[in-house]
């Protein structure tokens, strides 16, 4: 094991593999370190849907602009990467539907016309126009947003495709080697501690450690409101006329893959470290499925897992310096939007540690904005 890095990332997930491939390319000596496999908890779980706009979310709303940049750099970062670890990520244009309620339909015009005014491709589809792009859909389903220019990806071959990468730059990643202290001098992080009592001397350490970064951080005697949730997806055969777009309605997801199977989430509840699927999660996917995409009753359910997504009280993440430290960073907290963050976390962070700075795009999402709980 390597004794000294610039840089010590705990965590292997897409998180954490992304800042090692950004730091990485800004010459830094990076050392990852995950108790498991790499991209082994919320990463391998994940759908591989990037479709950051919301209905309703406000353009001049930090975290609204911050995924939509990070949607912006995918392309550019899915040639490079592909190119560099020679993984085949599976981006694909796919366009998003949401399903909307009628007596949402006033404001829905006034906000689509702003975003339309701001060069975003949305469209409000209704009736006979929402089955023009997507037959299978429900026929109680009267009002959709339409987003053609929507993408998704193979989220393990992502994060594969970043620590490749990353491994080729000069990354060094030691899997199940868990992480049980940090040692520090005053406010000064000096090294990370493994379980095999081996100590890694380092400049910075960040936290990505997805749903129990509120563990990582009792290693330096801090609270971060950072819970699981378990996610419950199935997927489904595709159904003689395939599901074309990804779908939002009905309280789920619906995503088609290449392999011929639609993908179905999420159930989320509560549960603790809890990844186990259960009969009623399984059961309220398939039903609620099945509504939004009737012809899918005929289909027959060909797996089914569950995940944990790492919530904050805001449902927004938690990035950069972690007061009163000077050398730790935090890029934990995605709320299922680490796949989509990914492409922005990566360059932000190794900016972060080149120059001591923080940028301006990152203040809104100190952990400071949680002191008062």
């Amino acid at each position: 094991m390597k004794q000294a890095a610039d840089v010590v990332i705990v965590g292997a997930g897409v998180i954490g593999c992304s800042i090692a491939y950004a730091l990485c390319k800004q010459g830094l000596e990076t050392v990852i370190l995950d108790d498991g496999e790499v991209g082994a908890q919320a990463s391998q779980a994940a759908s591989g849907m990037l479709a950051p706009l919301k209905p309703f979310a406000k353009a001049d709303d930090p975290y609204t602009m911050l995924l939509l940049s990070s949607l912006s750099l995918f392309p550019d970062l899915i040639a490079e990467l592909e190119e560099e670890s020679d993984i085949c990520i599976g981006y694909k244009c796919t366009g998003t539907l949401r399903a909307m309620r009628r007596e949402h339909l006033p404001r829905l015009r006034t906000w689509v016309s702003q975003w339309q005014q701001a060069g975003y491709h949305v469209a409000l589809l209704a009736d006979d126009e929402i089955r023009l792009h997507e037959p299978g859909m429900a026929s109680h389903v009267s009002l959709a947003l339409y987003y053609p220019y929507d993408v998704q990806l193979n989220a393990l071959e992502l994060v594969h495709a970043y620590a490749r990468a990353a491994e080729k730059r000069g990354a060094v990643f030691f899997t199940h080697e868990p992480v049980v202290a940090l040692t520090y001098s005053h406010a000064h992080v000096t090294g990370v501690r493994t379980a095999q009592g081996k100590t890694i001397a380092c400049k910075y350490v960040v936290l990505a450690t997805g749903a129990w970064a509120a563990q990582s951080a009792s290693w330096l005697n801090m609270t971060l409101p950072v819970y699981p949730l378990r996610g419950q997806s199935i997927a489904l055969k595709q159904p003689a006329s395939p599901v074309q777009h990804m779908l939002f309605g009905e309280g789920i997801y619906l995503a088609p893959k290449s392999d011929g199977t639609v993908i179905s989430g999420v159930a989320r509840d509560e549960v603790g470290f809890d990844v186990q699927t259960t009969p009623e999660g399984i059961a309220w996917l398939y039903e609620r499925a099945t509504k939004l995409v009737p012809a899918l009753s005929a289909c027959a359910i060909d797996r089914a897992w569950a995940g944990l997504l790492p919530r904050t009280p805001d449902a927004r993440p938690i990035l950069g310096f972690a007061s009163p430290w000077e050398n730790i960073i935090l890029a934990c907290g995605y709320n299922g939007y680490g796949l989509l963050l990914s492409a922005i976390t990566g360059p932000i962070i190794a900016e972060q540690i080149r120059t001591g700075r923080v940028p301006e795009s990152l203040r809104p999402f100190s952990s400071e904005r949680f002191a008062h709980l």
